[in-house]
């Protein structure tokens, strides 16, 4: 019943020939070695501001700590105020305020991954004040001595690690899956996945002692200071002339002699990923990922409609329907040049790698009608579409100026998928796809589960 074919004559369909040629163009923003990025948009009287430091020449030793600095930060006291003054002082300034790791990798070969500290508040325009004295403060006057503070965050997300270890789990096979692929995906991995959770251990051990602690508080202020000297950018967005003014406000965060980065370590990819990972639980996770090509390649609107074409045409129906699991398909990062295949809470685990095996098979050999073509176009632009509002527009434009991408390349990668045939997805199937080894990664509720040759490994073990 679930292989009959199904009439969707019936049904309202929107066509590509409907959907807009062009994309939507990117937000005019200054040169990318502009210090100070003023945005005037419409904000609704919000105004929206970030000091971004640029620690891309941070080791991957220094990674985990990021992470743990930008958790613990805005949870301890400022200048000559404890942690609960802090608290109550920030949240009476600015309603919103976070600090950020954020990474991206630049579309150019060979270029470095690009890391950034992130200080962002917002709030309303007429409290540009407050809302400068709450990224200022934090900045340069963050509360390292609080040391017994400290050891009750980290032993407490700590064990909010240990314990979510199977709720985290399809995060871990995603992340240990990718790492392989990607210089950026292998510092997500550190930060939010599996390669992380040494340190963790390392952490718990540390806290045990005073001397432990006191290490670990010289270090976070070493880090401290390393992060606020180096190369920064104030980036605004507020209405005229609120923006102009809070990015004077921030000006003092930007180091006069900021240091000069350093050449980023060379770092040698670990191999294909063909990992089991185990935590008690009542399903698996698996995850299968491919190096494909990035944004800017000819072949890359193909990946993106091939991805949308084997989810809805073979993984949806194999995996889901027929196999049981809560969800399934494929999904293609531009970005990473990454194709992934997926399945979450799924009762099955080498069936399932033997379905991704087959849904290639089916990308060669089966029929692509036009029907099924247009409807995987459309679920590409569908993704593409939402329109973000403005200063996250804004912001978004800047990051792709930075990141390389410009307006013809998008315009060229939409204008792709509007025109994809069965003739290129099947060639970006057989060129990228077929016979090409897959990076796979599972987390398995259950230890004695068939794996093959994929190796297990046990994450309690991680932090034990």
């Amino acid at each position: 019943q679930q292989r009959k074919a199904v009439d969707k004559d019936v049904l309202p369909r929107i066509l590509p020939s409907a959907v807009a040629r062009l994309a939507k163009p990117s937000f005019p923003v200054p040169a990318e070695n502009e210090k100070v990025v003023v945005l005037e948009v419409a904000t609704n009287g919000i105004a929206y501001a970030s000091v971004l430091y640029d620690i891309s020449d941070f080791s991957a030793q220094e990674w985990p700590w990021l992470n743990l600095y930008a958790g613990l930060v805005p949870q301890l006291g400022v200048a000559e105020m404890g942690y609960e003054a802090s608290s109550a002082w920030r949240q009476e300034m600015a309603p919103d305020f976070n600090i950020d790791v954020a990474a991206s990798q630049r579309l150019a070969a060979g270029k470095p991954l690009q890391i950034f500290m992130e200080f962002s508040a917002k709030g309303l325009q007429e409290e540009l004040h407050n809302l400068a004295a709450v990224l200022l403060q934090s900045i340069t006057a963050p509360r390292f001595d609080e040391v017994e503070r400290m050891a009750f965050l980290i032993d407490s997300h700590v064990q909010d690690v240990h314990g979510d270890l199977a709720v985290k789990g399809e995060t871990y096979a995603s992340l240990c899956a990718t790492a392989a692929l990607s210089m950026h995906e292998r510092f997500k991995n550190v930060m939010e996945g599996a390669a992380g959770l040494p340190f963790y251990r390392w952490l718990r051990q540390q806290i045990q002692h005073d001397s432990g602690m006191r290490e670990i508080a010289a270090k976070l202020a070493a880090l401290h200071a390393k992060i606020t000297a180096s190369p920064a950018y104030v980036i605004v967005a507020a209405e005229a002339p609120s923006a102009s003014a809070l990015s004077d406000l921030l000006a003092p965060a930007i180091h006069r002699t900021p240091r000069p980065l350093a050449e980023p370590e060379a770092c040698v990819m670990d191999p294909l990923a063909n990992t089991v990972l185990h935590a008690a639980a009542q399903v698996n996770h698996c995850y299968a990922a491919w190096l494909v090509p990035k944004f800017g390649h000819p072949d890359a609107a193909a990946c993106a409609v091939l991805a949308e074409w084997l989810t809805n045409e073979v993984l949806h129906r194999a995996i889901r329907e027929e196999g049981g699991a809560y969800g399934a398909g494929a999904s293609y990062d531009a970005i990473s040049g990454i194709l992934r295949m997926i399945s979450n809470r799924d009762p099955r685990l080498l069936g399932t790698y033997a379905d991704f095996d087959a849904a290639i098979n089916s990308a060669l050999t089966a029929d692509m009608t036009q029907e099924s073509i247009e409807e995987a176009i459309i679920c590409v632009l569908r993704a593409l579409a939402p329109p973000p509002p403005p200063p996250r527009q804004a912001m978004r434009s800047w990051s792709r100026k930075r990141l390389g991408i410009t307006d013809q390349m998008r315009n060229q990668f939409r204008a792709g998928v509007l025109q994809c045939t069965a003739i290129e997805l099947r060639a970006a199937a057989k060129t990228w796809l077929h016979h090409q080894p897959p990076s796979r990664c599972a987390f398995a509720g259950d230890a004695a589960t068939e794996r093959g040759d994929m190796r297990i490994l046990h994450l309690a073990q991680l932090l034990e």
